[in-house]
């Protein structure tokens, strides 16, 4: 809770004393860095793309054909099968969310997104002028949200584009992965993540975020937007109202937010402000309750107020889409995905994420049972499928045959990923005194997660052209599950004390420490409390320093990513200047005093 208080007073601080700047980005402050990528082909407007258009359609279509079409759901498998075209002829959603189990690379989506983007085109049967192009969307941020097995460029996440100190990256980031995603076939992508981090325990958002600074987080969120439908692509901010003030996931329980209103406005909405100012098309909803300003206990999603300040305040005229209709936070109260699909819908959610496509079939025949019963008005239905075609309609998915998109510069992405990664990395403590080595170190233990990775043999490789000496010790790895090696607790301490130096890597040691194991965070304190100096590196969040202030350096690399391994390498040996800047300002007032 402290934590938490603290961090949202630092970001009220830091609000304020930017009030004075416009909510609305002007044309110059959204920059145009376009890449040498001559052969993506942009799609353009198709002729009658309008609001008449959408009117027609909803006109002529079927109460199911209705129901269906505010239906965003999942599908098995990598290839089409006859049972799955069934499904989707028979189901007539209005559009299919991709997951990891589809993915194998770009190229192998883009054969499945057409296979099924034709089985929806036949079926309208001997009403071809009825068929409409399905949304085709995929949850796709970064390294860690990356949803194909192989061939997809894997970009740094929000928080490491954040510590570049430049926004322009994140423009770069999402345009480039924006091309390699419609040439897989996607039209929709699930983000930007628009939330601010403001509770540094959280287990879901971290470094999915632009930071804890609204204003700042917002002019990488217009970035992001503007990256996107460069592209060719539908960006989605999510996870509204915000979903950075709590620690909880809401995949595996309801979240409660007690944010206040005032608070709220100055910070948790600014950045979803600055990104539909720069033209977001779709909002989601997120499954977190927030008591203070709905005046219920009802995840936002099911919450008629919650949407109200969506469409009121913030004057949204776009798609309301869910968060995954299976979560815990949305179905919390006892009720099934079916039953918590017609409240969403009640409250005011135009279009429903349902990942199971036997979910999204109960879902439908509720609420076709729910019109037929006079529950849910047919004007509330109706207002939900015209905005949906609407978007359609202005993405160019109102008509077959669908324009394909050129291949995009897979070696100009990789390269932009890497420099993200080498610009991320950043020395919170240390700058010139520990970071590059001082000439005097020539012994220096290596700890860190076991892992086939070359980085180690590099970075040994690194500092012995320097003529330090180094010695590794590893530890099983945090990601798969309770670190083993307890004896190391107590004998890599007294080992420490014959090296001049001790390189300490960690990985989400202060989440775990939350939840799992505080092995790491141990660790570190009791090397800590050695003469040897110790430069602690965190492979992932930069939140692990909360738990260990008194280390006597610390770098956050934000992740894994070849540029910001490389770019660390090059930091301690001094080979490359300290560029990356601290996302997380508000952090620093957490860990300054901190007592151990």
């Amino acid at each position: 809770m402290v934590i938490r208080i603290l961090a949202l007073f630092c970001a009220l601080c830091m609000f304020l004393s930017a009030c004075s700047a416009s909510l609305d980005p002007s044309p110059s402050e959204v920059k145009t860095w376009l890449p040498a990528l001559s052969s993506i082909s942009q799609p353009t407007e198709s002729p009658g793309s309008d609001l008449s258009w959408a009117k027609k359609i909803l006109a002529g279509m079927s109460l199911p054909e209705k129901v269906g079409q505010i239906v965003l759901m999942g599908i098995a498998g990598r290839e089409l099968t006859g049972g799955s075209c069934e499904l989707v002829q028979r189901l007539q959603p209005g559009g299919i969310f991709f997951r990891m189990e589809n993915a194998a690379s770009p190229q192998q989506l883009r054969q499945f997104t057409g296979e099924i983007q034709n089985c929806a085109r036949t079926a309208a049967g001997a009403r071809p002028d009825q068929a409409i192009p399905l949304i085709t969307a995929l949850d796709h941020e970064g390294e860690s949200v990356y949803r194909f097995a192989e061939g997809a460029t894997i970009f740094p996440d929000a928080l490491a584009q954040a510590a570049t100190g430049d926004p322009e990256f994140a423009y770069r980031a999402a345009r480039s992965s924006g091309q390699e995603l419609a040439y897989s076939g996607i039209n929709m992508v699930l983000g930007p993540v628009a939330d601010v981090l403001f509770n540094y325990d959280s287990r879901i958002v971290a470094l999915r975020t632009f930071g804890d600074d609204p204003q700042k987080v917002s002019e990488y969120i217009a970035q992001a937007v503007t990256g996107y439908l460069d592209a060719g692509l539908i960006p989605v901010l999510k996870h509204f109202p915000g979903h950075g003030g709590v620690a909880d996931d809401s995949h595996n329980l309801l979240p409660v937010d007690q944010v206040e209103r005032q608070l709220l406005e100055t910070s948790y909405l600014l950045p979803f402000r600055r990104g539909l100012a720069a033209g977001a098309p779709v909002v989601m909803i997120s499954h977190i309750a927030f008591p203070k300003i709905s005046g219920n206990d009802l995840p936002a999603s099911r919450s008629p107020e919650m949407v109200r300040l969506l469409r009121d305040d913030l004057k949204f005229e776009g798609v309301v889409l869910s968060d995954a209709m299976n979560m815990q936070g949305v179905i919390s109260g006892g009720i099934n995905v079916p039953q918590a699909t017609l409240e969403a819908v009640k409250a005011g959610v135009d279009l429903l994420l349902i990942p199971s496509a036997e979910d999204a079939q109960a879902s439908i025949e509720h609420l076709l049972s729910a019109i037929e019963s006079g529950e849910l008005p047919m004007g509330r239905l109706d207002q939900a499928v015209l905005s949906i075609l609407q978007l359609k309609a202005l993405q160019g998915l109102n008509a077959f045959p669908l324009k394909e998109t050129g291949e995009p510069a897979w070696s100009d992405n990789a390269s932009v990923a890497i420099e993200i990664g080498q610009r991320a990395v950043t020395v919170f403590k240390g700058n010139g005194s520990l970071v590059p080595l001082p000439g005097d170190i020539r012994q220096v233990l290596i700890i860190g997660p076991d892992a086939s990775w070359d980085f180690y043999p590099m970075l040994e490789a690194a500092l012995q052209t320097q003529g330090i000496r180094t010695e590794r010790v590893n530890y099983s790895p945090p990601w798969e599950g309770i670190i083993k090696e307890q004896d190391l607790l107590q004998t890599l301490p007294k080992t420490a004390q014959k090296f001049d130096l001790v390189l300490l890597f960690t990985w989400q040691s202060h989440i775990q420490s939350l939840t799992k194991s505080k092995w790491q965070m141990r660790l570190a304190r009791l090397l800590a409390r050695n003469d040897t100096p110790v430069i602690a590196v965190a492979l992932k969040s930069p939140t692990d320093w909360l738990d260990f202030p008194r280390v006597d350096g610390y770098i956050a690399t934000f992740g894994r990513n070849q540029g910001a391994l490389e770019g660390l390498i090059d930091l301690l040996t001094g080979q490359a200047s300290i560029s990356g800047s601290n996302p997380l300002p508000g952090m620093l007032q957490l860990t300054t005093t901190g007592d151990e």
